[in-house]
């Protein structure tokens, strides 16, 4: 855990807080807001088609390692990275971002995104 306290404490240039906004708040929160929002994940979909080729074969058991991997290793080091470079406030935008994906056919959704990126970008580079 020393590590990332660390890690968190380490200046970061203007292109990391911008990548790391760009893939964590946006990539992360918004667009798996989006998703939920229209009814459709795309790794389920891709996961799903590749299911019936794997099946029979020796290779069967990557199709519970790839759901394990996409659906609970991933979003967990996601969030355990938003806090490290964001702390509280990084979270806070992350799930402003994600509810307002969600929402997003609405003001009140667009404004939490928009509101969220912000955010994002402020925790990121703040000290």
């Amino acid at each position: 855990m020393s590590k990332i306290y660390l890690f968190a404490n380490m200046p970061q240039p203007e292109d990391t807080v911008n990548i790391a906004v760009k893939e964590l708040i946006v990539g992360f929160g918004a667009a798996e807001g989006l998703w939920i929002h229209t009814g459709v994940n795309p790794l389920e979909e891709i996961l799903n088609a590749f299911t019936p080729l794997l099946q029979g074969t020796h290779f069967e058991y990557c199709v519970t390692l790839s759901w394990i991997l996409i659906f609970v290793i991933i979003p967990i080091f996601q969030i355990l990275l938003t806090y490290a470079w964001g702390g509280i406030l990084g979270l806070l935008a992350l799930l402003m971002a994600f509810i307002g994906g969600i929402f997003i056919s609405n003001i009140v959704g667009i404004f939490l995104v928009f509101a969220g990126i912000l955010l994002g970008i402020y925790s990121f580079s703040a000290d």
